[in-house]
């Protein structure tokens, strides 16, 4: 028996049509399926092999069987690269975890996940901070008021406010973004900034029909900002940031 590359899990009356018209764009160029099990499904396609190299060709792949599930249903997506060894272990995983899928299906239904990615836009974060915040100015000045090199223990300390005053100010602005966002918002969720510039990274799962509703929102909470920050949203797609069901294999 042939192992299976999972890419969603899907209601499984939802999706008969798009896939029939995706011919073959799977990974590997195949055709994509469903295993149903109990009012639920597994999008699926063959595959041979027992790992999937994270390359482009593929990547684009699954996001395009994601994108056309999207556009009929909202698909619990499954992690690039999750193989079964075969249907059987797929039907299995489907009944092992059929009550939590069902749930999360239930809980996703008819909405989109919208990402709002916040950031400084300045060419020197230290600086603008030293010019906002007047206890940072003051120890950088004290210790920098002569020729000598501070100390190295001063200069944790320096670099410690600003951490922690950079920290401050990250949810201080996401507080004020959330609720901005909060009517228009099923769910929000946060993900740790990745840069020093970055502020927040936020992951808000919207009812389809409100996705108009959530641009506008987005646009009026910059209105609070000046330009020294950038806002930028994205979207829509599948529920990643919202579907924590694991599937056994």
């Amino acid at each position: 028996m042939s192992a299976q590359y999972l890419y969603a899990i899907v209601a499984d009356h939802a999706v008969g049509d798009v896939l029939a018209g995706l011919g073959k764009a799977g990974i590997g160029k195949t055709k994509v399926k469903t295993l149903a099990a109990d009012g639920i499904a597994a999008v699926v396609s063959t595959y041979r092999g027992s790992s999937v190299r994270p390359q482009r060709t593929n990547i684009a792949a699954h996001q395009k069987v994601l994108s056309a599930l999207l556009a009929v249903t909202t698909p619990l997506p499954i992690s690039f690269g999750t193989i079964a060894e075969n249907a059987q272990a797929v039907h299995t995983a489907l009944r092992h975890s059929h009550a939590d899928l069902k749930a999360a299906l239930e809980r996703v239904r008819g909405k989109v996940e919208m990402g709002l990615n916040v950031r400084w836009d300045l060419p020197n974060i230290f600086e603008y901070f030293v010019d906002r915040h007047p206890p940072l100015r003051a120890l950088r000045d004290t210790l920098y008021a002569g020729d000598r090199e501070p100390p190295r223990d001063r200069k944790i300390e320096l670099g410690r406010l600003f951490s922690q005053l950079l920290e401050a100010d990250r949810e201080r602005y996401t507080a004020q973004v959330e609720a901005a966002l909060q009517a228009c918002c099923a769910e929000i969720r946060r993900t740790e900034p990745r840069k020093e510039a970055e502020i927040m990274r936020l992951s808000c799962l919207v009812e389809r029909a409100d996705q108009a509703t959530f641009e506008a929102a987005v646009l009026k909470a910059a209105q609070a900002f000046d330009d020294h920050y950038a806002f930028d949203f994205n979207g829509p797609w599948a529920p990643h940031s919202f579907v924590d069901v694991p599937i056994t294999l």
